[in-house]
């Protein structure tokens, strides 16, 4: 398949690497306080999951459901998408809290949603075009298709880095 974006290609082929050769056990390692590997292609598969939705419902009713930004947003905005860097020890939405579910679906579910994401964010960007404030993020506040991607992009790479620092260190 061809990706309309590509960060969210290089998203897609990071996972795919740091997933590669990955055991059950691996998958559901528990560090004290942490989630497992497979909650952090859940918690990702449900982020892909959610901004499709949200993309695909401003295409279809034909209006942004974007809110005006205040300060506090437009900093975190700048400093995720602009400068590129995602900090640690931000406590993840509520709606993108992993439930658990089964091991072996998460990393395939992710992929899924993560292709499904990217074709909702190219038709969305086909309407409204890439700079257009589009949908809300919970802590970032409105964000632009071409924001979105790159969100995902620094996102995704947050955790292939955590799936990698604990696959290496695993003896």
């Amino acid at each position: 398949m061809n990706w309309a974006d590509r960060q969210l290609e290089r998203a897609h082929d990071a996972l795919q690497r740091c997933s590669s050769g990955l055991t059950l056990a691996q998958l559901t390692a528990r560090p004290p306080g942490k989630w497992t590997i497979a909650e952090i292609f859940e918690h990702l598969a449900l982020a892909f999951s959610l901004t499709a939705v949200g993309a695909r419902r401003a295409v279809t009713s034909g209006r942004r459901t974007s809110r005006t930004p205040d300060l506090r947003s437009r900093f975190r905005a700048f400093v995720v998408i602009d400068c590129r860097y995602f900090p640690t020890g931000v406590d993840a939405p509520k709606m993108v809290i992993p439930a658990g579910i089964e091991p072996a679906t998460a990393l395939p579910m992710a992929l899924a949603n993560l292709r499904e994401m990217d074709a909702a964010l190219a038709e969305a960007a086909t309407r409204f075009g890439t700079r257009v404030k589009l949908v809300d993020h919970p802590i970032l506040g409105p964000l632009s298709v071409r924001q979105w991607r790159t969100f995902h992009w620094v996102h995704a790479r947050h955790h292939v880095k955590q799936v990698n620092a604990r696959t290496v260190m695993e003896p």
